[in-house]
């Protein structure tokens, strides 16, 4: 099962490569900005959960 779900999950990020050619979108890029959105979404989240202020800023 884990091998299967490997391949599909590979697969899958194949695909969302090549559409991203394919539209002219820049995934290293795409994928830097919108980790460091979640990133900081997610610090914001758990300070404010927490009570404590939040760490570093994990994305960029």
């Amino acid at each position: 099962m884990h091998v299967e779900l490997r391949g599909k999950l590979a697969e899958c990020l194949w695909w969302v490569f090549v559409l991203a050619d394919k539209l002219g979108v820049d995934m290293p890029d795409a994928c830097k900005t919108t980790i460091g959105k979640i990133a900081n979404g997610l610090n914001q989240t758990l300070g404010k959960a927490s009570g404590k202020p939040t760490g570093p800023d994990l994305g960029g």
